[in-house]
């Protein structure tokens, strides 16, 4: 089940408004099991996957007239009898147009991953389009990489 623990919606400035949604949910048998191993793959509330590759040709700016941060935090139960085998490594992008960052770590109990996704407000010209493509490219569908589980008892 999935439950909204709460959402908020506060003024940060005369121009920017700040919401925050906290969502909980709990999922059993969520790792899909590879022999002795288990594959967790994060899935999150508020997906990456940024609009398509603008073209190079395009002769009119891009207007994001809101700019926006979404971060969010996946945390997996470790099940009895598991330690993490594999977890990716942390990633982060930066440009002018956003940034972007992910982290997985572990201990003894969990799998904790995080991620935060920020897109500038702006007005960017043709000649930005390039940059704006290497930031959809760097961060579209980054989460999507798996993490192992392998049994802890010999």
């Amino acid at each position: 089940p999935v439950t909204i623990d709460g959402f908020n919606l506060s003024e940060d400035s005369d121009t920017c408004f700040v919401a925050g949604l906290h969502v909980h949910g709990s999922i059993g048998s969520y790792p899909q099991k590879a022999g002795s191993r288990l594959i967790v793959e994060p899935l999150f509330f508020h997906g990456t996957t940024l609009t398509g590759m603008l073209p190079e040709n395009r002769k009119l700016p891009v207007v994001e007239l809101v700019g926006y941060t979404c971060t969010d935090t996946f945390r997996v139960t470790l099940p009895p009898g598991y330690e993490t085998e594999y977890l990716p490594g942390e990633q982060v992008f930066d440009n002018s147009y956003g940034s972007y960052s992910y982290e997985a770590t572990s201990d003894s109990t969990a799998i904790t991953v995080t991620r935060k996704l920020k897109v500038n407000k702006g007005i960017y010209p043709p000649s930005m389009v390039p940059q704006i493509n290497e930031f959809m490219h760097a961060t579209s569908g980054r989460e999507s990489r798996k993490i192992v589980l392998k049994t802890s008892e010999p």
